[in-house]
């Protein structure tokens, strides 16, 4: 097989390793903060509002990364797929020409492409995140505070 096929190969190769990377760091990322949730919930950490400030602001924290790892995830898919299509272009133009010919979805515009269902899903955990700590935990935190 000629070497440029091997090079075309390896875009399409990292482009699975970047999504299965992304895919991963999401669910940890979920998967963290269900269980810092959870266990926040069933123990007495509610009764020492430093740390119970301090998880909360690392959970919003984590989640602003996954947001951040799943933006820079989408420009090296971007760019591995473009090096593909030079590629392709350059060794094979009759098939990049035939490939061209059929429109393309340009998932640039699309508003439910999976990176931003990813990023949707951690703004809302942000949000319930937030919503839990001022709604569910402070008014069991307030009179400690208070009494301080």
């Amino acid at each position: 097989m000629p070497d440029f096929v091997e090079i075309y190969k390896l875009q399409y190769e990292r482009i699975a390793q970047h999504e299965n990377q992304r895919l991963a760091f999401s669910n940890l990322v979920i998967a963290i903060t269900t269980t810092a949730l959870a266990f926040a919930t069933e123990t007495s950490l509610q009764s020492n509002p430093v740390s119970f400030f301090l998880l909360i602001t690392l959970l919003v924290i984590i989640n602003i990364t996954a947001i951040q790892f799943i933006s820079k995830s989408r420009f090296w898919i971007k760019h591995h797929q473009a090096r593909a299509h030079a590629i392709l272009n350059e060794h094979l133009p009759e098939a990049n020409k035939t490939i061209s010919k059929i429109e393309k979805i340009n998932s640039d515009n699309d508003l439910y492409k999976r990176p931003n269902l990813h990023k949707n899903l951690h703004i809302t955990i942000i949000v319930i995140t937030i919503l839990y700590s001022l709604f569910i935990a402070w008014p069991k935190i307030s009179p400690i505070v208070c009494s301080i």
